[in-house]
């Protein structure tokens, strides 16, 4: 929140702001936050249309409703497509390490997985962090749009319930005391 001094200043700023005005402009800068959110996730060898793939996979089993749901969709692409290629980049430190082994040895040389473990610790552990980090988003992800499913379909259960309109049952007939 701004304070009073800088109340002031952001009016006197507010003309010269550069945000997009026209509809055609703010289609331009719309599609500049997608171009560059895809540059950022293919790297190397991956493809785009796996990327598409997978998404278009995530987003019809779990057909989000609302943007909020399509924000933790999102996020499980996201980190799902980090784990995969986390998972190359293991295989790719496994070969680098012990390739630079073997060239040290000889031709005659053997390299065991604990000496190529042990020559890249470093490398694997922040390779691990990585990983770890990438889990524990996907799974907080999973678990904050199940929440969501589970309080939209309680919502919506109980506001049926409480719409049907229940009319007060009519007052029994009394029988009229006998007179003999």
């Amino acid at each position: 929140m701004a304070t009073i001094k800088q109340l002031p200043a952001n009016r006197r700023k507010a003309p010269k702001n550069t945000t997009a005005r026209t509809a055609e402009s703010k289609a331009t800068s719309a599609v500049n936050a997608v171009k560059h959110a895809n540059k950022t996730q293919i790297i190397g060898d991956e493809s785009a249309e796996g990327l598409a793939l997978l998404s278009a996979e995530y987003h019809e089993q779990y057909l989000p409703a609302n943007s909020a749901e399509r924000a933790l969709v999102d996020t499980l692409v996201n980190n799902e497509w980090s784990l995969r290629r986390l998972r190359r980049a293991e295989i790719e430190i496994w070969d680098q390490v012990s390739d630079k082994i073997l060239a040290e040895k000889g031709p005659a040389g053997v390299v065991t997985a604990g000496e190529t473990f042990a020559a890249a610790s470093d490398q694997f552990l922040r390779h691990q962090r990585a990983v770890d980090s990438c889990e524990r988003n996907y799974h907080r992800a999973h678990k904050e749009l199940q929440r969501l499913r589970a309080a939209a379909l309680k919502s919506a259960t109980s506001g049926r319930r409480g719409s049907v309109l229940q009319f007060p049952k009519p007052p029994r007939p009394t029988e009229p005391p006998d007179s003999e």
